[in-house]
């Protein structure tokens, strides 16, 4: 593997989960949210 790819995939796993750790969050706060309506 050239260098460029590995930093390439490992950039869009850190992407990948960092956008699921985004939408987790999002729909704990919309939940205690709606909660408190």
């Amino acid at each position: 593997m050239f260098p460029g790819k590995a930093i390439s995939s490992i950039t869009g796993l850190t992407v990948g989960v960092t956008t699921i750790a985004v939408v987790v969050e999002a729909e704990h706060v919309l939940e205690s949210v709606t909660v408190k309506i």
